[in-house]
């Protein structure tokens, strides 16, 4: 007979537990909570749906109202969730915490003044006259194909003018490819680790660029197509400048032509380059295409491609990926012991929540107060002798108020402060105003905002990418502030380490204006992965060291788990199940089905399983979420893990699963320290796929191919042109699988609506789709070439179909 779950046995738990929710000050808040959920029950279990959690939320915002205590319906969301995952922890408890809708600042790609319609009107008829003008006057005026292929570019894929602009600048023989292909740098920058982006080309923007290269100098070898061989130690601006003459003066001449040839007497606005490329970019969307897609090349930093591979079409990228020492013949990746640095079981970090609800501001005006104290008490020079002293003592006054309010001594305004000290004092000639400069564009509210900042230590360069979009995305920041924040940014993380921080983040080269992304284009590769687990796991003993590596590596680089996500995880995160059978093809077809995973080393196949890794904690709400592995990763790794957590269960007897380490030394529920999987991990991967690979590339991998098998699963002539078209994770079904629980919430509607990327950002941890595409996914030029080849004026149906 089932036991009915009351408030009071479950208040008893929490505080057993020694909850904060048992605390005094929100005991009736949690109980009155609770008892509304508890209606809810269902033989001694209490199981609520999305729909039931919604309505406690409401449930409760009344109550408070009629206690004359109304809060608003984010905080009541939050406190329920608070009540909802702590029950989750105990058993017979397993309730879904509804998704807080978050606002996304989205820049439209329609014109915002009406007067832009008359000029995309006017652009969209102008265009039509621009191939035979080409063709007419191309030995008059040799610029002609100049900016035929400039407004081609801006007219199929709706490219900025600025990004035109550089391209064309330095545009050179290497960049073209099977003369179909334009390899695009993603900065305006010439340097040899500046990514780039492949794109197909259009038939008049491949026409055009052809008739240029027909017109280059013979005898420049890989030299700039567009200039002559005087112009080439020019230096990039003077390039730029010199296209933007010639696109106007040639832009001039054709526009005159177009009005001298038009009947009607309407009057022309269009009348030089600019405003032509201005209207033209607008085109895409107008014709059909995503706003994603035709908006993607509108200002830099444009995405960054793989140097893989990607299409069995010769010419599309170029294939110059190292070559991987696994390719030696019967060669073993060398393996040792980790140390036995470890960490209790779990995630152990303090409760934000506990902080007062305006700790952004205050940070921010300690920031204010330590500059203002300095300015009062301290006399300059600030490098004597007894200044430094009055100033390490301040800083060391405000270090224990910043203490006191975040509970850690190393958070982000803790070192900014040592880094200002740093500044004024021991720097020659420290200026206190240039320093209250500094601080004023680091100490951003939306930079304060984040949670990561409470904790120096636990940022990687998932964090660094993350603080680097909330500044790009910033609304309303000029370019050349963004660029010196930016500066000042990468400033302040190269000082961390001289305090013993963030040593293990990679920072872009100095000398180069690039975003604070490590521009990963070394991601291991799908078949580079399996050829890597197989050499691990190869007759391989389970709760050893070398089945211990494969797994980790299996998590980040298929689960797009973090490194610190990974080391927390305990055997109760890990949940395996029978593959549910409804689990059926997105599109329907019932005669595609789950495959059975292959035995290994020949044994019986065994029915599927589902794994999902529970990620509790993070360094943000976006961070805590439900991997779905099985459909990720091959099938061969759920049978594997299930041995290993059978095996941590067996060296750690009678131990609550809660407190067992997923990895952690032989016979010691304790986990190691991230640090030391990280550590040992990147030694691996470096020994076998080079020295750029570490383990955050493992992140963008994930996300890579992910979104690579998600096309690839809605068009099957796409997944016949890919090279990794044979590797498990791309086979039809397992393309259809991912497709569907992607999906799974509103089926055809998340491709309507355009809203599976934001599925996709959920699943690896971001708060919105822009942070995934722009700095993670490394294979978004063949998909956009794939979207732009079909969205044809000709071909409308088939692009709003490809929305």
């Amino acid at each position: 007979m089932a036991i009915t779950l009351t408030p009071h046995t479950m208040m008893a738990q929490l505080k057993a537990m020694q909850s904060p929710l048992y605390a005094k000050a929100s005991r009736d808040e949690t109980w009155a909570i609770m008892e509304r959920a508890l209606r809810y029950q269902a033989n001694g279990e209490l199981r609520l749906g999305s729909e039931q959690a919604t309505a406690l939320i409401r449930e409760h915002q009344a109550w408070r109202k009629a206690q004359e205590r109304p809060i608003s319906r984010r905080e009541s969301h939050r406190r329920v969730c608070n009540v909802l995952a702590t029950l989750n922890t105990l058993p017979g408890c397993c309730n879904v915490l509804p998704i807080q809708p978050q606002p996304v600042h989205r820049a439209t790609a329609m014109p915002t003044r009406g007067d832009l319609l008359q000029d995309i009107n006017e652009a969209e008829q102008v265009l039509r006259q621009l191939r035979p003008w080409c063709v007419k006057h191309q030995h008059r005026h040799p610029d002609a194909w100049l900016v035929g292929l400039a407004l081609s570019l801006t007219a199929s894929a709706g490219m900025g003018e600025r990004v035109i602009v550089s391209t064309l600048a330095m545009l050179r023989p290497s960049m073209v490819g099977d003369d179909q292909w334009l390899s695009i740098p993603s900065q305006p920058i010439e340097a040899e680790q500046i990514g780039r982006y492949p794109l197909r080309l259009t038939q008049r923007a491949s026409e055009a660029l052809n008739e240029l290269r027909r017109g280059a100098p013979t005898d420049l070898n890989d030299g700039l197509l567009l200039f002559t061989e005087h112009d080439q130690t020019k230096t990039l601006k003077q390039r730029e400048k010199k296209i933007r003459q010639r696109l106007d003066k040639v832009t001039q001449v054709f526009l005159a032509a177009c009005r001298d040839e038009a009947d009607e007497d309407t009057p022309r606005r269009l009348k030089h380059w600019h405003s032509l490329a201005r209207a033209t970019r607008y085109l895409p969307v107008f014709n059909g295409i995503a706003p994603l897609w035709s908006s993607l090349l509108l200002r830099y930093p444009l995405p960054i491609s793989t140097r893989h591979a990607l299409l069995e079409i010769p010419g599309v990228v170029q294939k110059t990926w190292r070559p991987s020492p696994s390719a030696q013949t019967n060669h073993q990746p060398s393996t040792s012991e980790p140390e036995l640095l470890t960490t209790p079981a779990g995630v152990w970090a303090p409760d934000w929540q506990q902080l007062p609800p305006d700790w952004p501001r205050r940070l921010k005006n300690i920031t204010h107060q330590f500059i203002n104290t300095i300015r009062r008490d301290v006399a300059t020079p600030y490098s004597k002798a007894a200044s430094q002293r009055a100033v390490e003592d301040i800083k060391q006054h405000y270090h224990d108020e910043l203490t006191q309010l975040t509970g850690s001594t190393t958070s982000y305004v803790h070192l900014l402060l040592d880094w200002a000290y740093d500044l004024l004092c021991r720097q020659p000639k420290g200026n206190l105003n240039t320093l209250q400069t500094y601080l004023s564009k680091l100490t951003q509210m939306r930079l304060l905002e984040h949670p990561a900042v409470l904790e120096l230590q636990d940022w990687d360069d998932d964090t660094v990418e993350d603080l680097q979009a909330i500044l790009t995305d910033e609304a309303g920041i000029r370019d050349s502030t963004l660029s010196q924040t930016l500066g000042l940014m990468r400033r302040f993380l190269a000082f961390c380490p001289e305090l013993g921080l963030l040593e293990g983040i990679r920072l872009p080269h100095v000398d180069v204006e690039v975003p604070l992304s490590t521009l990963r284009t070394d991601i291991i590769s799908p078949s580079e992965a399996a050829s890597l687990w197989k050499r691990l796991t190869y007759a391989g003993v389970d709760g050893s060291t070398r089945q211990m590596y494969a797994l980790v590596i299996a998590l980040g680089c298929y689960g797009g788990l973090r490194i610190s996500e990974i080391a927390s995880l305990t055997l109760k995160d890990v949940q395996l199940e029978p593959l549910m059978s409804f689990a059926t093809p997105f599109n329907g077809d019932r005669s595609v089905t789950h495959d059975e995973s292959e035995g290994e080393g020949g044994e019986e196949k065994a029915a599927p399983l589902a794994c999902w890794i529970l990620v509790l904690d993070g360094k943000s709400e976006a961070a805590r979420r439900r991997i779905p592995l099985h459909v990720l990763s091959p099938r061969r790794v759920i049978p594997m893990l299930q041995r290993w957590v059978e095996e941590r269960k067996r060296q750690c007897p009678g131990r609550p699963l809660d407190q067992i380490a997923l990895f952690g030394p032989r016979g010691n529920p304790d986990a190691y320290q991230k640090e030391v999987l990280s550590r040992e991990t990147i030694t691996l991967l470096r020994e076998e796929m080079g020295e750029h690979v570490d383990f955050h590339s493992l992140r963008h991998a994930a996300a890579s191919w992910l979104i690579l098998r998600l096309h690839a699963a809605q068009s099957a002539d796409f997944l016949q042109s890919l090279c990794y078209q044979y590797d498990e994770i791309f086979t039809p079904p397992r393309v259809q699988e991912a497709l569907t629980h992607f999906c799974a919430e509103e089926g055809q509607d998340t491709l309507r609506r355009g809203t599976l990327f934001e599925v996709v950002a959920k699943w690896i941890g971001h708060r919105h789709a822009g942070t995934t595409l722009q700095y993670y996914v490394h294979t978004l030029s063949v998909i956009h070439s794939d979207i732009l080849k079909e969205a044809t004026p000709a071909n409308g149906k088939a692009a709003k179909r490809r929305r």
